[in-house]
């Protein structure tokens, strides 16, 4: 048998990533810039699907575990609706301060404290899901029902 993480057995990960954080706010060494994969893997799609600027207004995008709030930031910029979850109100803070700070508020559809396996999202609402750095610190049973999660957020096609 395998053995649970022990923030898993004692429900800890929200304190865990709070605890983190808050450190890292502390220190000032918070993510600012956006994660250049996901900057390539979105413009290629816009690229691919033919999408110009006043099209990805209309877009809706989720970011998974959205931290301090510079991938949001990147796709508000882009002119997307943004909306993200973090199983931390630490992050969830500091990514509504930058966000604010960059005058990017009138982006935001969506940005509350929640779990990658269950997000208080409705179905087929979002054009696009990101997330860097979050899956893998998943056990396997988690991890699925976090992909499942990600399947039904997704519009068709």
């Amino acid at each position: 048998m395998v053995n649970k993480p022990d923030w898993l057995k004692t429900g800890s990960i929200e304190r865990l990533w709070d605890t983190s954080f808050a450190h890292q706010i502390k220190q000032g060494a918070y993510n600012t810039a956006p994660v250049e994969a996901i900057v390539r893997s979105v413009s290629h799609h816009f690229r691919a699907k033919g999408f110009i600027k006043h099209d990805l207004k209309k877009l809706k995008f989720l970011e998974v575990g959205c931290g301090a709030g510079a991938n949001l930031a990147w796709l508000a910029e882009q002119g997307i609706r943004i909306s993200g979850i973090d199983i931390s109100q630490e992050a969830l803070s500091l990514c509504k301060k930058t966000l604010k700070d960059k005058g990017l508020e009138k982006n935001i559809e969506i940005l509350i404290q929640a779990s990658a396996s269950n997000i208080p999202c409705p179905n087929e609402y979002f054009d696009g899901v990101i997330e860097s750095c979050v899956f893998q610190h998943l056990p396997s049973e988690l991890r699925i029902k976090a992909f499942s999660e990600v399947v039904r957020l997704l519009k068709p096609g």
